[in-house]
C-alpha cells in the first residue's frame, strides 16, 4: 500500500516543471553584430554612431569618436575612379553608328548627352564624398585621376555642345582651389608637382578656370 503511495508522489513530481526555471530553459540567442550592421541600411548606422551613441554615452563619446576615426579606412577611391570611368564608357557606347563623316555632329550628341549628364552627376557626387572624407592626399590622387577621364570625354563639332566637358574641368579646378585653400592642407611637394603634371598632361594650363589653381600651386612650390 506504502509503495503504490510513493510511487504515484514520484511521477507527479516528474511531470512538475521546476520553479527555479521560470517555466522554460531556452536561452535567448546571441544578436550578430557584424550581421545586424549588414542588414541596415547606410544612413541608419551614421545615426547609431553620430547620433544614439552620442545620447546614449554623452561622457564617453569624445574617446568612443576618438577610437572609431583612429581604425576607420578611408575611402577606396579605385572603387570610386571605375564607377566614374564606367560612366564614361556608357557615353562611348552611346554614339551612333557612321559610316560616312563625323559622329561627332547634333544628332549624335543629342544620343550622348543623357549618358554625359549621368557621368556628371556622377563625378559630381563622388568628389563631395571624398572631400567630406577630409583627406587632401586622397582628395589630390582622386582629382588627378578625374582630370584625365574627362580629358577623355569626346569633343563634338558645334562648340556649345562640349559644355558638360568644361563644366567638369571647371568642377574639378574649384575643388582644387578649396583642398589647397584648406589650412590643414598638407600636401607633399611631389603631390603638388602631380597637380601641375596633370594639368599640362590634359591642356588645361591655359584654361582661365585653373588660373588659381596654378597660381597656388606655384606658391606651395616656392614655400
Amino acid at each position: 500500500m506504502s509503495s503504490s503511495t510513493e510511487e504515484g508522489t514520484t511521477k507527479k513530481r516528474k511531470s512538475t516543471p521546476s520553479s527555479s526555471s521560470g517555466g522554460s530553459t531556452k536561452k535567448k540567442k546571441a544578436v550578430n553584430l557584424a550581421k545586424k550592421l549588414a542588414s541596415l541600411e547606410k544612413d541608419q548606422i551614421i545615426e547609431i554612431i553620430t547620433e544614439k551613441l552620442q545620447t546614449q554615452f554623452p561622457d564617453k563619446y569624445d574617446s568612443l569618436e576618438a577610437d572609431v576615426l583612429q581604425i576607420c579606412p578611408d575611402q577606396n577611391i579605385d572603387h570610386v575612379i571605375e564607377d566614374i570611368k564606367k560612366e564614361l564608357s556608357n557615353v562611348n557606347k552611346a554614339f551612333p553608328y557612321s559610316r560616312y563623316g563625323s559622329n561627332r555632329d547634333n544628332y549624335a550628341f543629342k544620343r550622348v548627352k543623357p549618358c554625359l549628364t549621368a557621368l556628371k552627376k556622377t563625378i559630381t557626387e563622388k568628389s563631395k564624398e571624398v572631400k567630406d572624407g577630409q583627406n587632401w592626399h586622397l582628395m589630390c590622387s582622386y582629382l588627378n585621376k578625374v582630370m584625365v577621364v574627362v580629358e577623355d570625354i569626346p569633343d563634338f563639332d558645334d562648340e556649345k555642345n562640349n559644355k558638360p566637358k568644361k563644366d567638369l574641368f571647371k568642377h574639378c579646378a574649384k575643388n582644387y582651389v578649396a583642398m589647397l585653400k584648406a589650412r590643414d592642407c598638407d600636401l607633399t611637394n611631389d603631390e603638388i608637382e602631380s597637380i601641375s603634371s596633370v594639368i599640362d598632361s590634359t591642356s588645361q594650363s591655359e584654361n582661365t578656370d585653373f588660373a588659381d589653381v596654378i597660381e597656388r600651386v606655384n606658391k606651395k612650390k616656392t614655400n
